[in-house]
């Protein structure tokens, strides 16, 4: 399995050095090797590629870091529902070509700082999901080219 520093992590995802020990450090991302010991380095995963680019969407939209927590726990938790978890959505939303892409949506009601509601659908139905939020607020991730964004950049 292909793994990544650190510092690899925070070129591919574009994020700074804080944010990926800050996520790290409050469990937002469990590294695939965590650093124990004196001149150990924590080693990355695809999977924890994804997550930092999906926190990295996330805290551009000035997310509260316990938002991020909660989105990405539950992505782990729809992802696999019968797992601890440990993040795989590489393996998740790849395992099927030629299917429709996964986007996770995520809503608001006004003045709330925890998302009101969450799903993961297919791209056939995220119109009717959308207008059935009203006039709440909300984000749309597109999981699929986050995913194939990490691929494209790991594989460089």
């Amino acid at each position: 399995m292909e793994t990544f520093t650190s510092k690899q992590i925070q070129k591919l995802a574009g994020v700074s050095h804080m944010q990926v020990s800050r996520w790290t450090e409050l469990g937002i991302i469990e590294p695939f090797e965590d650093a124990r010991g004196r001149g150990r380095v924590r080693r990355f995963s695809k999977e924890n590629l994804v997550e930092a680019m999906i926190c990295k969407q996330l805290a551009s939209l000035h997310m509260e870091t316990s938002v991020i927590w909660e989105v990405l726990n539950w992505l782990r938790a729809k992802l696999y529902p019968d797992e601890k978890p440990q993040f795989s959505a590489l393996q998740a939303l790849m395992l099927h070509p030629g299917k429709e892409p996964a986007y996770a949506l995520l809503w608001w009601e006004g003045g709330s700082s925890k998302p009101y509601g969450r799903t993961l659908v297919a791209a056939k139905d995220i119109g009717k999901e959308i207008l059935g939020w009203g006039a709440q607020l909300g984000i749309v991730l597109n999981l699929t080219s986050i995913i194939q964004e990490a691929e494209a950049l790991a594989s460089k």
